[in-house]
């Protein structure tokens, strides 16, 4: 029978994982297991290195990435063998807080929303942790997906993005959905940015980023009445870069050439994003 469980966490695992982290998944199965939860709480791991998942408690649901698909495929691939009502994305450098963790069962039980986004607290290099309660958009680190709308919606899923594939995911399951936030934070997140170090990136990651953000900005544009407005994406930020463009205007000129935009609300958007919300960013 399907949908037996409320929620399952789903771990993206390659060669890079240490130790630590490897262990706290495992501490987090135990726990579950101790405090009988584990009938209502699932771990799955998608992996795509064979030798790691002898590491893993033999009760944690092992999907083996052979194909070494990015996150985008393989959830188009196995989203039907998700048994739960709602299911998480995480990484492995983050961490649960356990004393939360009933709380937040509870509140799933209890609501049939397609997306729910939950407060939590951001670790910082120094080891310094702040609370957040913002929105942040369709962002996986502070989303909950139900399982069937995102089995209805994996449609949307595109095959080819890669550099802003948890954004992407967000806005594809975020179509003609319901949502609600909830103020449990069960979740550290670990704010360690994968940054593109200044005077190493070629010309092949420019047109990957590049790439990657004209299929982003017309999934946008194409779907944004059907996108609840409160969830307008950030993700342009990461590419307002002067790695990539030496002035706004250019960058701006780029956008408008590559990308269809009818919606004078949409165009007004971007130029807003691009001169006036974000800073350059200059690693």
């Amino acid at each position: 029978m399907k949908n037996k469980k409320i929620l399952s966490f789903i771990y993206t695992i390659d060669e890079k994982i240490n130790l630590e982290e490897i262990t706290r998944i495992n501490f987090f199965q135990k726990y579950l297991e101790d405090n009988s939860l584990d009938n209502l709480v699932q771990i799955i791991i998608y992996i795509n290195n064979y030798k790691i998942t002898k590491a893993f408690n033999k009760k944690i649901t092992i999907l083996e990435n052979e194909k070494n698909l990015k996150k985008t495929d393989f959830l188009y691939e196995n989203l039907e063998k998700i048994d739960s009502k709602y299911f998480k994305l995480i990484k492995a450098k983050d961490k649960i807080i356990f004393n939360w963790l009933k709380n937040l069962i509870y509140e799933l039980t209890n609501t049939n929303v397609d997306l729910i986004q939950h407060s939590f607290y951001k670790k910082y290099k120094s080891g310094e942790q702040k609370y957040n309660n913002k929105k942040l958009n369709l962002l996986t680190h502070n989303t909950i997906f139900k399982t069937k709308k995102a089995i209805k919606n994996k449609k949307y899923l595109l095959t080819d993005i890669k550099h802003f594939e948890f954004q992407y995911i967000g806005m594809a399951f975020g179509i003609d959905s319901s949502w609600k936030n909830i103020n449990i934070p069960y979740l550290i997140y670990n704010n360690i940015l994968e940054k593109i170090k200044k005077g190493k990136i070629n010309q092949k990651q420019k047109e990957e980023y590049w790439n990657d953000l004209v299929i982003l900005l017309n999934f946008y544009n194409k779907y944004s009445n059907n996108i609840d407005k409160t969830f307008k994406p950030n993700f342009i930020k990461y590419a307002l870069n002067k790695n990539f463009f030496n002035t706004r205007r250019q960058y701006f000129k780029q956008i408008k050439k590559e990308i269809k935009i009818k919606k004078l609300k949409t165009k007004i958007w971007i130029f807003y994003m691009i001169f006036f919300k974000f800073k350059w960013l200059t690693f």
